[in-house]
């Protein structure tokens, strides 16, 4: 699936330059993929440790970089970024229900949760990561830290509210971000990279 919707492109084909971070279980690190097929360096970057196997490489083990880097700042600015914007799913703050929901009829009792091992498993590696992500997500210019309410790591059915959650935290960035904006002149831009 991910050959087919990146139609086997390597990271040079690129328009924008591009990290997708992994870590690397052979290694016991973080790595910076900038280079290869996408669909491969995309697959290490999505292989959720418990969920997917990892991606074996040349002799490592790749898997999802949460573990170490929640939000990978540090690469990007690193590669030259001129404007860095950070997304932190991670934040401390949540909110006790989620805006705009429907509202459960009161003859309805809400059904808890039972949590089972992984679920516990995953939200003891986000509590851990709480700090991480924070301190990884301040090295930007502007940072998008979306409130979310009551979820867990399988509540797909919630896509619709996560979205929501996000576009709101994003709009309340949007004027940081747009006091980082310089206009560009696209011609300009081109002929400089023509001589380049």
């Amino acid at each position: 699936m991910l050959k087919e919707a990146t139609e086997e492109r390597f990271f040079s084909h690129t328009d924008i330059p591009l990290v997708i971070m992994a870590v690397d279980l052979t290694d016991r690190g973080a790595t910076a993929q900038r280079g290869g097929p996408l669909w491969e360096a995309l697959l290490a970057g999505l292989a959720v440790a418990g969920v997917f196997p990892p991606l074996e490489r040349d002799g490592h083990r790749l898997v999802d970089a949460i573990a170490l880097v929640p939000v990978p700042t540090a690469a990007v600015i690193e590669d030259g970024a001129d404007v860095v914007l950070s997304v932190n799913l991670l934040g401390a703050e949540a909110l006790e229900e989620w805006p705009d929901a429907p509202k459960q009829e009161a003859d309805e009792p809400a059904k808890a949760k039972r949590k089972n091992m992984l679920d516990t498993l995953f939200e003891v590696m986000d509590l851990s990561q709480l700090d991480t992500a924070a301190r990884h997500a301040e090295l930007a210019d502007v940072v998008v830290t979306p409130r979310f309410g009551p979820a867990d790591w399988r509540d797909f059915q919630l896509a619709d509210l996560f979205m929501a959650a996000g576009r709101a935290a994003a709009l309340e960035q949007l004027p940081a971000l747009q006091a980082l904006c310089r206009p560009v002149d696209l011609e300009a831009a081109r002929r400089e990279a023509a001589f380049s």
